[in-house]
């Protein structure tokens, strides 16, 4: 039976994770050709394959079909059931407690699963009384014999101790203290050392003291500054760390520390392997973080470098991986790469292949790259015909765009496009004489929209002068002696106020429209347009009298009356 089964240790972590996260299809006993039975729980069976999956407690088994005699359907709580006996048969407790569970959840009613969860709990309780509280205590204990004897300055003494304490398999949080307990030795140890002047010794010990613990900064500190005076020393630090991780590949604080040093030296390449593999082991954890960018930023350089130096393959390769990291990466670039290789390994007069690279271009959205092909073989009488053919296609292409924009009213922007058309195709007949009509119609538009616009803006202007006349009529008003006797809806003041606004108001539209009629400043609408703005702010901002407004000088001075005192 041929299938692909991960190792034990990563199966059965593998295992226990999907029956947390992943809904089961289906529970299945296949029976294979050579009589073997495997249990458990089939999550693809497409029929256009020829091979299925099925999740066990060694992970996911691919199976062809061609190896299968039998395949039995078996209710999903069943598939648990199996999955959960694998796993406590083979000494994953915590996984099988976790398979019967689900199984459990699937049907509540079955018994077999409830009986194989109580032995499973019983087996885990009895084992970790059996196993793990000598342990403990004997962990503990040596521990606090390694830190008198560290106190003491034994150290080879406490050494061993914390050595035998770790064989023991101690608990997270007993491992976190001897790892600080090994580290706080070395530490020591090496401050020791350089009492007695042995800075070579005292060397190697702080070393140690970081493979221990990577977060212990006073003996970074310390070793840093034995190396500060050698600036090659950073590339030793990375090595030291290099291997520290080999030693210790589970270690992520001390893998994250190495990338971040990689990553300070600019070695990227080396970088991005090992916040990779940190993203490997669980990448939601990194998201948004300050490892997730540096990655992304090493990752980015990494392809632009590559493509730099024409090594395309690896761009690509790098961008792929950027891509899945960042999704706002945009895809395009992968086909940008690709192209640019491609036309790398052109050869000079291989225009088959020339022509082809024209057309992938243009099939992948590559329009400059493809347009510039078609230009170069448009040069070989041979191929003139297919560079045309496609250099027509693109004109087609830009002219129904400035056809789409002439049917909208935008006349002045499809005579624009119409005519980048010609320029940048001057050979596409087929789209010359439309270009031709279409600058012709446009023009033809765009004068008559310019002469209806300046015959509205002529009667706005009409009536801005008419309104203006009934404002000077007003404002005229307030020095005559009779206009005391003559009704108003309102004073000679307010309506003179009113027509200059509404003059402003209409002289400024007119100009809107057409906005020529600035041309000349000097000219009648422009001089009456800053009279009624002169007038206005003269009747909103002071007292109405002969000593400001002066003299009108369409009214004789002998019909103006004294101030009243």
């Amino acid at each position: 039976m041929r299938a692909q089964i991960r190792p034990f240790a990563i199966a059965t972590i593998c295992a226990a994770t999907w029956l947390l996260i992943s809904p089961a299809v289906r529970a299945d006993v296949i029976t294979t050709t050579d009589n073997r039975t495997i249990k458990g729980i089939v999550t693809q069976n497409p029929e256009t394959d020829n091979r299925i999956v099925i999740q066990t407690a060694l992970g996911s088994i691919t199976i062809q079909r061609s190896r299968i005699k039998e395949m039995k359907t078996e209710p999903k709580s069943q598939g648990y059931v199996h999955i959960g006996r694998d796993l406590l048969t083979r000494g994953n407790i915590p996984a099988s407690i976790n398979a019967f569970q689900q199984a459990l959840a699937a049907d509540p009613q079955n018994k077999e699963a409830q009986q194989a969860l109580d032995d499973a709990q019983l087996k885990l309780d009895e084992h970790r009384k059996a196993t793990r509280e000598q342990a403990i205590v004997k962990i503990d204990d040596l521990a606090k014999k390694a830190r008198s004897l560290t106190d003491a300055q034994k150290f080879e003494e406490a050494e061993q101790m914390l050595s035998e304490a770790s064989k023991l398999v101690p608990t997270p949080d007993q491992r976190r203290a001897i790892k600080e307990l090994i580290s706080s030795l070395y530490y020591n140890w090496a401050l020791a050392e350089e009492d007695k002047f042995h800075p070579t010794v005292a060397e190697e010990k702080y070393q140690l003291a970081i493979a221990a613990n990577p977060q212990n900064g006073r003996a970074i500190e310390k070793l840093l500054r034995i190396w500060e005076k050698d600036p090659g020393k950073k590339d030793q630090v990375a090595r030291i760390y290099e291997q520290m991780v080999q030693n210790n590949p589970g270690d992520k604080n001390l893998r994250q520390t190495l990338a971040e040093l990689y990553y300070s030296l600019g070695k990227y390449e080396d970088a991005s392997h090992h916040y990779l593999e940190l993203y490997k082991e669980n990448g939601e954890q990194y998201r948004g973080s300050k490892l997730e960018d540096h990655l992304i930023q090493s990752l980015d350089r990494l392809h632009l470098q590559y493509a730099k130096e024409k090594k395309y393959d690896e761009a690509i390769n790098y961008y792929k991986m950027l891509m899945t990291i960042d999704p706002n990466t945009d895809p395009g670039g992968i086909i940008y790469y690709e192209y640019l290789k491609r036309s790398n390994e052109l050869k000079q007069g291989d225009n088959d292949a020339r022509l082809a690279l024209a057309q992938w271009a243009e099939k992948n959205g590559l329009d400059k790259e493809a347009i510039t092909q078609y230009k170069l073989l448009f040069g070989v009488a041979k191929y003139r015909k297919e560079a045309q053919a496609g250099l027509d296609r693109y004109a087609e292409r830009r002219m129904a765009d400035a056809e789409a924009q002439f049917k909208r009213g935008n006349y002045q922007l499809a005579s624009t496009l119409a005519q980048q058309v010609r320029s940048d195709f001057p050979n596409s007949e087929n789209v010359s004489r439309r270009i031709t009509t279409l600058l012709n119609v446009a023009q033809a538009q765009m004068q008559q929209i310019q002469q209806a616009a300046a015959d509205r803006a002529a009667r706005l202007v009409d009536d801005a002068n008419e309104f203006k006349r009934q404002a000077d009529v007003a404002f005229n008003q307030i020095f005559y002696t009779q206009h005391q006797n003559i009704p108003y809806l309102s004073s000679p003041r307010q309506e003179a106020i009113r027509y200059y606004n509404l003059a402003i108001q209409t002289y400024e539209e007119a100009i809107r429209i057409d906005p020529t009629l600035t041309s000349n400043p000097r000219s009648v609408l422009m001089v009456r347009l800053q009279d009624c703005r002169d007038r206005i702010a003269r009747l909103t901002s002071q007292p109405v009298g002969r000593q400001n407004f002066g003299t009108p000088s369409n009214i004789p001075s002998s019909s103006i009356p004294p101030m009243q005192r």
